[in-house]
């Protein structure tokens, strides 16, 4: 049985279809993923089959437009789950000329799901869940660098850069600090920018995200909040140390055996100081 899965999310959304996709896998049936792009690598990286696709292509099936081409492409699978969201199923009326087996999904979950979001996905796809979703990978070595994302693409996610800065202080080893396009080009790029000029640290910027998966994989441990990089650290099954705000964690959160969340205060980053910061790193 082969399965195509539509998921056209970000990098944290997308990682955690792939452990979905992982657990699909375990049971034997042949699972290709359709996402963005920017992911294929990331695909390779941890053995997902994979199409990538550009907002364009997605556009067009959605609208229907290049029926031929779709209707070739999808009738190489068996059955095909499109996570899109479909309030008055005029989605899955269209798609449904294209493949017999097609089933348009809603993305999120309901409210008050208790699952990990990829028992989720498992769940609307007609399979059952594992007890514990693994890491898509192993780390290749222990460099000893502190891995270490400050950003994500919500500022309402992210722990104040300047507790990120007296935490760099005090790393007691070489610190790689990522920052991505939003770091880059966000309110704060400043104040990111300036950690680099912090004793020990090196900043990692402008790298495809299967180079930054190659690093990474190396480091000794990290420490991060709510974004694609602390999926993707976990993912590689770092010591991840994760600084949660208001999302659920149970539903949203890294996962693997070496996974750690601290939670803020009332679900507000700006009340998490940086003592307790600084010990959960140590325990991590």
């Amino acid at each position: 049985m082969s399965l195509l899965i539509l998921r056209s999310g970000a990098l944290g959304d997308t990682l955690l279809t792939f452990h979905a996709a992982r657990a699909l896998m375990a049971d034997g049936e042949a699972v290709t993923v359709w996402g963005r792009a920017a992911w294929a690598g990331l695909a390779r990286w941890f053995g997902i089959e994979y199409l990538a696709g550009e907002a364009s292509d997605f556009d067009r099936l959605y609208r229907g437009d290049d029926a031929p081409v779709t209707e070739n492409l999808l009738a190489r699978f068996d059955r095909v789950c499109a996570f899109k969201s479909d309030p008055d199923g005029s989605l899955a009326a269209l798609l449904g000329k294209s493949h017999p087996r097609l089933k348009v999904i809603a993305p999120l979950p309901p409210q008050g799901y208790a699952k990990p979001y990829p028992a989720y996905l498992l769940e609307m796809m007609g399979a059952r869940a594992p007890e514990t979703f693994a890491p898509l990978a192993s780390p290749i070595g222990r460099g000893g660098a502190l891995a270490v994302a400050p950003g994500s693409g919500s500022e309402k996610k992210n722990w104040p850069v300047e507790r990120y800065a007296v935490l760099l202080r005090r790393a007691q080893c070489g610190v790689d600090v990522y920052l991505g396009p939003a770091e880059e080009e966000g309110p704060r790029r400043r104040e990111m920018l300036a950690l680099g000029g912090i004793n020990g640290v090196s900043l990692i910027r402008g790298e495809a995200i299967d180079a930054v998966a190659d690093r990474l994989s190396r480091a000794a441990r990290y420490v991060g909040g709510d974004s694609g990089l602390t999926h993707l650290a976990a993912a590689l099954g770092l010591p991840v140390l994760a600084l949660w705000g208001q999302t659920d964690s149970l539903v949203w959160g890294p996962m693997g055996p070496g996974v750690s969340v601290l939670h803020a205060p009332g679900g507000d980053l700006g009340r998490l100081e940086v003592e307790p910061v600084t010990r959960a790193l140590e325990e991590s």
